[in-house]
């Protein structure tokens, strides 16, 4: 199956041990390009990792998501120890498509559970938005705010 073929979407993926290579972009900056097993299609792909000052962390967050231990060894170990999603999808780039792979991760981000003192205000916020002109207006959303 050639990438074009695979489908733009949400997929089970696995790292595939081995297969981390490191290197240094044109513009100076270092990464990780990481083969990724499509589960539900069997087939491989590659995704990049880059390492600057403000990715570094969304990096790190993705080679944890596969299961790699944090050992600076260049081993990667564990990178094929874990069932993560990874995103598919395709661009423009210099007049052709190209693939981009994106291994999901929540990057840090920790949902609250809302206090059920709040949940039937908020519940009545939405129910209001729904009913709104604002929600069956054209797709423009210039001037657009909630209803208080």
């Amino acid at each position: 199956m050639s990438n074009e073929r695979i489908p733009s979407g949400i997929h089970l993926c696995h790292g595939v041990a081995g297969s981390v290579q490191e290197g240094v972009s044109n513009q100076g900056t270092d990464f990780l390009a990481i083969k990724l097993r499509l589960d539900d299609l069997g087939e491989e792909v590659t995704t990049f990792l880059y390492f600057t000052e403000k990715t570094e962390s969304w990096s790190l967050d993705r080679l944890k998501a596969l299961g790699w231990d944090g050992k600076g060894d260049g081993s990667y170990s564990g990178i094929d120890s874990k069932e993560a999603e990874c995103s598919v999808r395709y661009e423009d780039y210099n007049g052709k498509q190209t693939m981009k792979v994106d291994i999901m991760t929540n990057s840090g981000v920790k949902v609250t559970p809302m206090a059920e003192s709040g949940k039937s205000a908020f519940r009545a916020r939405l129910q209001k938005l729904a009913s709104s002109a604002a929600v069956h207006a054209p797709a423009t959303r210039e001037g657009f705010k909630l209803p208080k």
